[in-house]
């Protein structure tokens, strides 16, 4: 028999029951008054006050019960210790762990403590026996506990406050991170996120109450709330690492009740809360339920939050005119190693120097796109290794979405060794690794990623079944599809028909059509198995592009190539952006062909990728080129 279950026998609250029995009864009415002590009779209940009886006087001390270490705590503490102290109480302050639970309720029991209260992670399950003997148990939360007396959280307050302060400037996709990397919102400050949004009319998903913030953000995520000043600072030191801006790319804010010089140092926004005003509140609260009244005037809850914007917020960033694109393909860590010339076989050379950078057909495509300004989406497969992580790191920086991106520990990522000769002409051979577990449940598990494509780019080193996945998918939603068939020697006639634009070099469509027919031929062919567009790069001769109407020669950017690598994705990925905004078919290629001419212009293939700013340099060049004087020809 404890307090709680007097007070459900007697049809009244806890805090009446430990009024009656503490004497402290004079506001509570004479019938209710006779009614719990007529159950206290009848079952013969025994307080804990009657262990304080057995001592001269009252102890006057409060134990507090805490496993949380952090500043704002320690603040917290400093100010409930003064706030008691003008009442005549005492603190008592008791680590709370598993493994001492006899130590910390012997030792609270021995200091004759009037009141425990809880400053922990998780409701306070250790205290119950204590609750259950009498003693009044206090928690500092909303969440309900049958075995412990509820006071209102400043912190879950301050978390209403900033996620309604969020939500206004237009924030939908709030990550809620605590201070152990895990997810504010499942650290009991839900209540108070589902109250802002619901006030705010806003739909809460139960993606964004689980999501947190790992070495990449999800791409919906606009704002950051942490659950104090010392995460936030290490999370926007993590946010800057990746590339990402505090405010222009995201928003950054975190509960905390630092001083005004180090709010100012930090330039942080928070939700700022006033540890003294918090901690009168709490004493006042927790000894009216003890039933000694407080003399001074209740604290003014408003004036103990306030949100002080500190430049770290802004309203999200607007999409850019860029419209959405898929790639699908593969991602590898590129070796490139810098030769004299092309090793023939047999022949020893020594390289002037290794460069290591991440590279794969799907990522470079991926980075070419979100460069110039497009929604860009990459599905692919790496290892969990170190190389995995580098690659994850460059892709965040260019703002390339990855929820469709997998890892898996069975295989190494893929790795291309690409020899580069002093010309920029280059050889390759890749080893798969991870590309090789693309499958087709892989691919069909991210088909809602699909959704409001203007395009996929689709690259042919991954297995044949994740290919056709992506076609079928493509054709049932009606996405144009632009497929680069590297390092394969035949695709299914069955495909033909599901791809839009086929873009072979000169040797893989030497590859994919072997004989003595002309390059006009070789494209013709797959015209008429069903391929929409054909376009052949050629190097420095520029490219084919080849249709049911005839066929064009683009001439190439004129320019001294350094490592060619990456040309043919430079191409591909700026072609897409260009047909995705409604450019003409040969602005879109002349804008594909400078963007390969400035690619191939660098060492590398990612770092040379061209932004959007300097390949609209070019604009009205191209135009010229490729509007007026460019090599046309209709059949």
């Amino acid at each position: 028999m404890n307090i709680k279950d007097i007070a459900e026998l007697a049809g009244v609250s806890p805090a009446t029951v430990s009024k009656v029995i503490h004497h402290k009864d004079s506001g509570i009415r004479d019938i209710t008054r006779q009614n719990v002590l007529a159950v206290i009779e009848k079952y013969q209940y025994q307080p804990y006050k009657k262990i304080l009886q057995e001592h001269e006087r009252q102890s006057r001390i409060i134990g507090v019960a805490t496993d949380i270490s952090s500043t704002d705590t320690m603040r917290f503490l400093s100010a409930l210790t003064k706030a008691f102290m003008q009442t005549g109480y005492s603190l008592m302050v008791f680590p709370y762990h598993p493994d001492y639970q006899t130590l910390l309720t012997d030792s609270i029991k021995s200091q004759h403590a009037e009141a425990v209260l809880a400053l922990t992670k998780a409701p306070p399950l250790l205290l119950k026996p204590l609750a259950e003997s009498g003693l009044p148990v206090f928690w500092l939360a909303s969440e309900k506990n049958p075995a412990m007396i509820s006071l209102p959280s400043v912190k879950e307050q301050a978390a209403y406050r900033m996620t309604k302060y969020l939500l206004a400037l237009g924030h939908h996709h709030i990550i809620g991170l605590a201070r152990d990397g895990t997810s504010l919102w499942q650290k009991g400050y839900e209540q108070a996120f589902r109250e802002a949004h619901q006030q705010a009319g806003t739909v809460l998903t139960s993606e964004v109450l689980k999501n947190t913030l790992t070495f990449w953000l999800p791409k919906e995520c606009t704002a950051v709330l942490c659950s104090d000043l010392e995460t936030a600072v290490l999370v926007r030191e993590e946010l800057r690492s990746h590339g990402l801006r505090v405010p222009q790319d995201i928003s950054l804010a975190c509960l905390s009740g630092v001083e005004k010089a180090d709010k100012e140092a930090a330039r942080i926004t928070m939700a700022w809360m006033d540890w003294t005003a918090y901690a009168a509140k709490i004493s006042r609260n927790l000894l009216e339920q003890l039933g000694v009244r407080a003399e001074d005037a209740p604290a003014d809850d408003k004036q103990m939050i306030q949100i002080l914007p500190c430049g770290s917020t802004a309203a999200p960033p607007q999409k850019g005119l860029g419209k959405k694109l898929i790639v699908v393909g593969s991602i590898n860590m590129d070796r490139n190693i810098f030769l004299p010339h092309l090793p023939a076989a047999g022949e020893n050379l020594m390289a002037s120097k290794v460069v290591q950078a991440p590279g794969g057909k799907g990522a470079n495509q991926a980075v070419g796109a979100a460069r110039l300004g497009a929604e860009t989406c990459l599905i692919g497969m790496m290892g969990k290794d170190a190389a995995s992580q580098m690659i994850f790191n460059e892709l965040q920086k260019n703002h390339v979405c990855c929820t469709g991106v997998s890892f898996d520990a069975a295989l190494d990522t893929g790795t291309a060794y690409i020899n580069v000769t002093a010309k920029g002409e280059s050889s390759i051979v890749i080893y798969p690794g991870a590309n090789s577990l693309l499958t087709r449940e892989r691919i069909a598990a991210q088909e809602t990623l699909f959704d409001g494509a203007h395009y996929c780019l689709l690259s042919t080193e991954i297995p044949m079944s994740a290919i056709e996945e992506t076609l079928q998918i493509c054709r049932r939603k009606g996405i144009p599809v632009l497929v680069k068939p590297a390092n394969i020697r035949s695709l299914p006639a069955a495909l033909l028909p599901a791809i839009t634009y086929l873009l072979p070099s000169r040797r893989e469509i030497e590859m994919l059509r072997p004989g003595p027919s002309s390059l006009e031929e070789k494209a013709q062919y797959f015209l008429q198995a069903g391929v929409k567009h054909v376009i052949i790069t050629l190097g420095a001769d520029g490219c084919l592009f080849c249709h049911q109407g005839g066929h064009q020669y683009f001439p190439a950017m004129d320019i001294q190539p350094v490592d060619t690598t990456g040309g043919a994705d430079a191409f591909i990925s700026a072609l897409a952006v260009c047909l995705s905004e409604g450019m003409p078919i040969e602005t879109a290629i002349g804008f594909g062909t400078y963007s390969a001419g400035l690619c191939i212009a660098g060492p590398g293939v990612q770092p040379s990728l061209p932004q959007r700013n300097l390949l609209e340099s070019y604009r009205e060049e191209i135009q010229i080129r490729f509007m007026e004087k460019g090599g046309i020809h209709h059949e």
